[in-house]
This record gives C-alpha cells, structure tokens and sequence, in this order.
C-alpha cells in the first residue's frame, strides 16, 4: 500500500503560525518588521513563539520569509514576493469558502 503524501502548501499551511506569520509581515511597512517588534505582534494576537518556529524552517525554505539585518544591525523578517502571492491566494480562497459557506446558510 503506498503512503499518501500531502502536498507542500498543505505541509506547511497546517502548521500553526504559518498564516499569522505572512499576515503580521503583511502589515508591517515594506513587508518587513524587526524580530523583536515581530514577536509583539505575535503576542498581541494571542499567539506565542512556538507557533512561529513550528513554521520557520519551511518558511525559509519555500523562500517565503528571509532574515536581514537593517541600518541598526537589528534582525528583521521579510515577507518575500512568494510569501506575498501565497498569502494573496489563501486569502482569496478563505473568500470563496466563507461566501459559499453564507449562501448555504
């Protein structure tokens, strides 16, 4: 018998923190914002920082975030171009499902 594989978004969307992580980088200026003010927002949501790591590593490695430093030396997160279409996408298709969702109700 052969082992079902998900697929890669799937492997990653199902982790926690992954949708959270692109919003919060999303509403940053210029898709980027310090670790540090990062993790307030994390917190501000309710969320903690082991949501996040649980999805770093894919994250990086789908290139949907990246790690720099700024004019300060501090570590900042970026929202890549990719990680900017991912969330686009899952946004629009957390539309469509709650619009059929109303129009069943």
């Amino acid at each position: 018998m052969t082992e079902k594989k998900l697929s890669a978004f799937f492997t990653i969307y199902r982790k926690a923190g992954m949708e959270l992580t692109l919003n919060i980088l999303a509403a940053c200026e210029n898709n980027t914002c310090t670790e540090s003010d990062f993790f307030d927002a994390l917190k501000s949501n309710g969320s903690y920082p082991n949501e996040f790591y649980r999805t770093k590593l894919a994250l990086l490695d789908y290139h949907l975030i990246t790690y720099a430093l700024n004019e300060e030396y501090e570590k900042v997160i970026r929202l890549t171009e990719a990680g900017e279409q991912v969330l686009n996408l899952v946004n629009e298709i957390n539309g469509i499902l709650k619009k059929h969702a109303e129009k069943e109700s």
